[in-house]
């Protein structure tokens, strides 16, 4: 997706206010042309995997318009990171700013170990469980382990040492 500019902080804070309650996370903070929304109700709806807001015409997503009016900042390419990997829940403390490489690694596990960079060798009787890492594009296999906790503390340690 395109960058676009933010509106200004001072227009968002004269439509919008930061409501936890809220289930987009927004509400209006007065009524909009022609009574359509009237202050106090939820601003947005989902679309797609995100809730979605139109502001003069363009459309910006609520998460990104909550992280300016919580920084006072637009960082422009900067993604904004739900710290819980729930796309729906826009309150404050859950958001960040994030690089993309950041926030690719900010996911969950889909593997029947139950640990992201793990994996199961059943033809590996002594060491069965493989740790593996993804780093911008690159694969690199960090051992075989007797547990799928000692492949995950492995998996662990070479994050940090990346990040």
């Amino acid at each position: 997706m395109t960058y676009k500019p933010m509106p200004g902080i001072d227009e968002l804070f004269d439509r919008f206010c930061v409501d936890s309650t809220s289930p987009t996370g927004l509400r209006y903070a007065k009524a909009t042309y022609r009574n359509q929304r009237v202050a106090g109700d939820p601003a947005g709806c989902l679309s797609g995997k995100y809730i979605g807001i139109r502001l003069n015409g363009t459309y910006y997503t609520a998460h990104r318009i909550i992280q300016k009016m919580k920084t006072g900042e637009d960082l422009g390419e900067m993604q904004v990171d739900h710290i819980n990997l729930n796309h729906r829940d826009n309150h404050p403390f859950n958001l960040r700013w994030s690089s993309t490489r950041a926030q690719h690694q900010n996911t969950t596990a889909r593997n029947k170990t139950g640990f992201k960079g793990v994996s199961h060798e059943p033809r590996c009787k002594t060491k069965p469980f493989r740790a593996t890492i993804w780093i911008d594009g690159m694969h690199g296999c960090l051992g075989y382990y007797k547990t799928a906790e000692e492949a995950h503390q492995a998996y662990q340690s070479a994050l940090r040492d990346f990040l």
